[in-house]
C-alpha cells in the first residue's frame, strides 16, 4: 500500500472522504470492509498508519469489532503497525444516589478474565478469553479512587460500583 501525502494540504483527507461513498456502496454487497494506509508529512518528519474496519449487518448477534493499532516488538524494528482485532464492549454509566454504577457487557468472560483500572475520572476496561478480546476507556462524570471500586460479574455482565 502506497504512502499518501496529507500534510501541507487537506487534499489527502478530502480524497479519503470522497472515497467513503464508494466504500459504503461496497457494504451493501459485502459483510465488512477493512482498509489501512500510511501517511507522512511533506518534510518526512511525521509518519503514521491509519485504518478502518466496518462490519455491516442488522442481524448480527456479535458486537461489532474494531481494529486497534498497537506497536508490536516486530513492528518497532520495521516501523510499521500491527493490527489486533479487539471488540469494544457495550457499556452504560448510571449515577445513583450514593455511588456510580457502570455496566459492561463482555459475553463469554468471567470475573478473572477482566481487568478494570481506575485513573481518576477514566475507567479502563480490558478483557480476554480465548479469541475474544475487549478494550474500552470510559470517561466518568467525576474522579474516583480505585479503593472504592467494587466489581461483580454474572454471565459476562460486569457491574462496577464506585463510591
Amino acid at each position: 500500500m502506497g504512502k499518501k501525502k496529507v500534510f501541507g494540504g487537506l487534499g489527502g483527507i478530502f480524497d479519503s472522504v470522497a472515497n467513503l461513498a464508494d466504500k459504503l456502496s461496497e457494504l451493501s454487497e459485502k459483510e465488512s470492509i477493512f482498509n489501512t494506509s500510511e501517511f507522512e508529512s511533506d518534510n518526512g518528519k511525521i509518519k503514521g498508519n491509519c485504518g478502518i474496519n466496518i462490519r455491516f449487518g442488522a442481524n448480527r448477534s456479535e458486537p461489532s469489532e474494531s481494529s486497534v493499532y498497537e506497536p508490536s516488538p516486530q513492528s518497532q524494528t520495521r516501523k510499521t503497525a500491527a493490527v489486533w482485532e479487539t471488540r469494544e464492549p457495550l457499556t452504560d454509566v448510571m449515577e445513583e444516589d450514593d455511588y456510580l454504577l457502570i455496566v459492561v457487557e463482555m459475553p463469554g468472560l468471567e470475573k478473572d478474565d477482566a481487568v478494570f483500572e481506575l485513573n481518576r475520572d477514566i475507567l479502563i476496561v480490558k478483557g480476554e478469553k480465548d479469541s475474544k478480546k475487549f478494550y474500552k476507556e470510559i470517561l466518568l462524570p467525576g474522579a474516583y479512587s480505585s479503593a472504592s471500586m467494587e466489581v461483580n460479574c454474572n454471565n459476562g455482565i460486569f457491574e462496577i460500583r464506585c463510591r
